[in-house]
């Protein structure tokens, strides 16, 4: 068996691998394919992942694996005003709109019907994770995300997700979260299931 790739915070270098991988991974997600134009959809992919990284890397945390094969990006709730201040100051919220083309309404609904469950307290989002095709199945995904979730512990933090895959939900619920709400999105769009989790106390 290869050795395991070791598990780390992502630096800037990484993220143009890293926002191509999370494009591979994501390239037929179903919540993907309706917020992000068909046309060219792997770059609009790429593009936007660009963003959000760099936005979690910032404000947030990014952990990759070194073989460039996974991803984790997480966002705060702490910091969602220096998150608005910073897509503001850049353009980056234009540069989104631009990157979903056609499907511009689909984000605007979603982002409508999702704003409601958020919680009231501070949080941390997942806002990203992927592991690129031909890796997949081999725990990287887990691996990934765990050492934020033993940071978010470690500080007495809740996390929340959302998913638009059934198969990821079992995934989720082993690393500790719970489906809150499911939502199914009008004109076609996917089922999203809500999840979330409560701060694991320490083993003593």
């Amino acid at each position: 068996m290869p050795p395991q790739p070791e598990i780390r915070r992502a630096v800037p270098d990484d993220l143009p691998w890293a926002a191509a991988a999370l494009a591979l991974a994501f390239a037929d997600y179903p919540w993907t394919r309706w917020v992000v134009d068909e046309r060219d959809h792997l770059d609009r992919l790429e593009g936007l992942y660009a963003i959000y990284l760099r936005v979690a890397l910032e404000l947030g945390q990014v952990w990759v694996s070194d073989d460039a094969s996974a991803v984790a990006a997480w966002t705060s709730s702490r910091t969602a005003a220096a998150q608005d201040e910073l897509f503001e100051r850049e353009g980056l919220a234009l540069r989104v709109a631009q990157l979903s083309g056609d499907r511009l309404g689909n984000v605007a609904t979603g982002i409508e019907l999702l704003a409601p469950h958020t919680p009231s307290e501070d949080h941390w989002v997942l806002a990203a994770v992927g592991v690129v095709p031909g890796r997949q199945g081999e725990g990287l995904g887990r691996r990934v995300l765990e050492p934020a979730l033993a940071d978010l512990d470690a500080r007495g933090d809740a996390a929340v997700l959302d998913t638009s895959t059934a198969s990821n939900v079992g995934l989720y619920e082993r690393l500790g979260f719970a489906v809150t709400t499911e939502l199914e999105m009008p004109d076609g769009g996917p089922r999203v299931w809500l999840m979330r989790r409560e701060p694991h106390p320490a083993q003593r």
